[in-house]
């Protein structure tokens, strides 16, 4: 496989790339080099699109030397330290974080999501009840409308950073998330009651509606993809205005930057263009580029981690306590997996806390 040949305008999956380094030298040693530098590259949240292609990148090198990768591109946690910063000086983008999700992810993943709830909610129903249970309405819509609103949620967040500032985001996703709570206990005030006594797999029937819309929603956008498109379109320059608005979205779309810095680098943008009596794309290119060029604040980033684990821990330990009281014993299924949550939860944010200070 070559740089320029069709396949690598493509994105490779990731599986097929190490096959691939595999095949260069035939040696392990080439895949376990290009194993642990992709995964660098996506705890760093690189595009996966863009780590993909840099790694393509190094094959012909490999295939022509026929040395270890080691040798070639030396340390892979270093090599992709390193391809990060010359993607930030070159002003190449590369984070993917706040995706907004196309109708097909956000659907296809409350299907999954409800099918896989269905089935806990039939597990816990045999294990608490046996064969033979008292059905609940509620129980029937729950691992449907869960999911829906957990990823209504976080669709509503990913459009709310990119218009607002992060408290700002903050308060009108955390408006969104009570108003979806109050219409959820409200919709459970309006179900009440039972219908009737059966079997737990009665939980298990909605599973065959989920799976027929998921195929259907995948069928559909199949259909869609295979429509002719046009294929002219305008390359526009953005207004001034527009421009900025663009570079604002992008810097926060980084995650890495504060609200404060962000306020400045806008600030100092309009300043330089003013007194240059210049364009913005003509002095700093795209939005999307100069957004990247801007050295990352990691210690910001672990601070945020950090604390977003801290407050998580305070919530599960929460409903920890509420679990407890409602089971009037230390020892009940419910308390015993919040527990574990609590764990795991503490021990991120000690490791957040820990990396901020380092940093």
């Amino acid at each position: 496989m070559t740089q320029n040949s069709a396949e690598s305008d493509t994105e490779i999956d990731l599986a097929k790339l190490f096959k691939e380094f595999h095949a260069a030298r035939g040696q392990k040693d080439d895949v376990n080099w290009v194993e642990t530098a992709a995964g660098r590259l996506m705890l760093d949240d690189v595009k996966i699109s863009v780590a993909k292609q840099a790694l393509v990148d190094l094959l012909p090198v490999l295939k022509d030397a026929q040395e270890p990768a080691e040798e070639l591109f030396g340390d892979p946690k270093i090599w992709a330290k390193e391809q990060q910063e010359h993607w930030q000086q070159s002003g190449t983008p590369t984070q993917d974080r706040y995706h907004l999700f196309s109708f097909k992810q956000f659907t296809q993943t409350i299907c999954i999501s409800a099918v896989l709830l269905c089935m806990l909610v039939t597990i816990v129903a045999l294990i608490d009840d046996g064969w033979t249970t008292e059905l609940s309405w509620a129980m029937f819509g729950l691992p449907l409308i869960i999911p829906a609103i957990s990823m209504g949620i976080r669709q509503f967040w990913n459009l709310a950073v990119r218009r607002f500032s992060r408290l700002k985001a903050m308060l009108w996703t955390a408006t969104a998330f009570a108003a979806a709570a109050i219409a959820l206990a409200g919709l459970a005030i309006a179900l009440p009651g039972s219908p009737g006594t059966a079997s737990a797999l009665w939980y298990l029937a909605p599973v065959p509606m989920y799976a027929l819309f998921y195929y259907l929603i995948e069928k559909f956008s199949k259909r869609n993809s295979l429509a002719p498109r046009s294929t002219t379109s305008k390359t526009e320059v953005p207004s001034h205005e527009e421009w900025i608005r663009q570079l604002q979205e992008n810097l926060r779309l980084r995650d890495d930057i504060s609200d404060r810095r962000i306020r400045v680098i806008v600030e100092d943008t309009r300043a330089f263009a003013v007194d240059a009596e210049a364009s913005l794309p003509t002095e700093f290119g795209t939005p999307e580029s100069y957004a990247a060029s801007f050295a990352p604040n990691t210690s910001f980033r672990a601070r945020r981690e950090a604390l977003g684990w801290t407050v998580g821990s305070v919530l599960i330990a929460l409903l920890l306590l509420v679990s407890i009281d409602n089971a009037q014993s230390l020892f009940s299924w419910q308390s015993v997996v919040f527990a574990a949550l609590l764990v795991g939860a503490i021990c991120y944010a000690v490791q957040g806390w820990r990396k901020s200070c380092r940093n």
